[in-house]
């Protein structure tokens, strides 16, 4: 008995399947370049530059004339009844091995992508949490849509190439899909479009103190960079604010922030006083949504930590978000009671989100912690 789908539902199983696979390959981009955040390629990577990478495809399965033959299809008299076939060597294998054996029709290939879609990629789970209205003026987010196409990209949109070659055909008199050239690929790419969000100041917090060693200070600038880079790429006129601490505190451009030197001792108290001073001052909280971000090794007097306990729960009572990420390739000393996660966590500071950086890789993740958009639960783990 024949079967028929019913006609009046739509179906449309290879549009599905290359969404699927559409995704797949964007989540594997997006996955190799979190892991690869802390890489110089990608730090000083220019506009022109372009960033290769790695991204697992599948190969389609078809079946295929053989080429070696000239007889028409099971007109062969050279194959009788009961002989093997040898189909010769299989995709992701050399033909030799036992069965189960190769790449199961995978394959590797690599993707180029420019500055601006690998922050694409790496931006596009990110967002400022808690935004409320907030007086009269009104900043701007870009949103992404990725339903957008262009002569070059990192996906290729296979059916708009296709339309392209048989319109390039038709107008050189030749009928049908064939004879590609390179102005025939078209790529699937995004458009932004800005709305309009309630106006935010974001407070970047860096410890700068002698016990801040080589390592700390370049994750600690990795981090910052990165979210410098989310800001200004995704709230175009979201003010940022950087403040740079030892014993003392002190209000820097992004320049001094980035390459200032100290040593000394670490008084965190310090830069909660100019923070609460400068937002009481500029930010008010009728009229701004207030965030902080504050990356330190750990280390902090024994005296101030009753102090900075209180400020930062004055801090966090103005601020939609405070966020503390500790710096340490230590991970079993991140919670313990000399380090400020462990002040934090036995003082249980309402609206303070804390974790812990050990390695290049666990960058990503404090972006991700702190940075976490409302209707994403990112922060798992965290201190909150």
């Amino acid at each position: 008995m024949t079967v028929l789908k019913d006609p009046g539902v739509f179906h449309d199983d290879g549009e599905r399947d290359r969404r699927r696979n559409h995704d797949r390959i964007r989540a594997q981009i997006a996955g190799q370049l979190r892991e690869r955040i802390g890489d110089e390629e990608l730090i000083t990577a220019g506009p022109e530059r372009r960033i290769r990478v790695p991204v697992k495809g599948q190969r389609e399965w078809r079946f295929v004339f053989d080429r070696g033959r000239q007889e028409g299809v099971g007109q062969s008299d050279q194959i009788g009844e009961g002989d093997a076939v040898d189909f010769g060597p299989q995709p992701g294998g050399e033909g030799e091995g036992q069965g189960g054996e190769g790449g199961g029709g995978e394959v590797t290939y690599e993707v180029e992508l420019d500055m601006d879609e690998v922050e694409q990629h790496l931006f596009e789970q990110l967002g400022l949490p808690r935004l409320a209205p907030r007086g009269r003026q009104e900043a701007e987010a870009d949103t992404i849509f990725f339903d957008d196409r262009a002569r070059k990209g990192p996906l290729l949109d296979k059916k708009a190439t296709l339309r392209a070659n048989l319109r390039r055909n038709a107008s050189a008199g030749r009928v049908g899909i064939g004879d590609f050239d390179r102005e025939d690929a078209r790529y699937l790419t995004w458009r932004e479009q800005s709305r309009p969000v309630s106006q935010a100041v974001v407070f970047l917090v860096m410890d700068v103190s002698g016990s801040m060693g080589q390592f700390h200070k370049r994750i600690a600038r990795l981090f910052f960079w990165w979210a410098t880079r989310f800001l200004r790429r995704r709230y175009t006129t979201t003010e940022i604010v950087f403040i740079a601490h030892h014993t003392e505190a002190i209000e820097c451009d992004e320049q001094q922030f980035f390459t200032r030197v100290e040593s000394g001792g670490t008084r965190c108290s310090a830069a909660y006083e100019l923070l609460l001073d400068i937002q009481r001052k500029r930010y008010p909280v009728a009229d701004w949504n207030i965030f902080v971000a504050h990356c330190s090794d750990g280390d902090n007097w024994d005296d101030d930590n009753e102090r900075l306990v209180g400020l930062l729960g004055e801090t966090a009572a103005v601020a939609n978000l405070v966020g503390y990420c500790q710096i340490d390739r230590s991970t079993r000393y991140h919670w313990s009671a000399d380090h400020l996660l462990g002040v934090l966590r036995k003082a249980e500071v309402p609206g303070v989100v804390c974790c812990s950086v050990s390695s290049d890789t666990g960058i990503w993740g404090a972006l991700k912690t702190i940075f976490a958009p409302d209707e994403s639960d990112m922060r798992e783990g965290a201190l909150v």
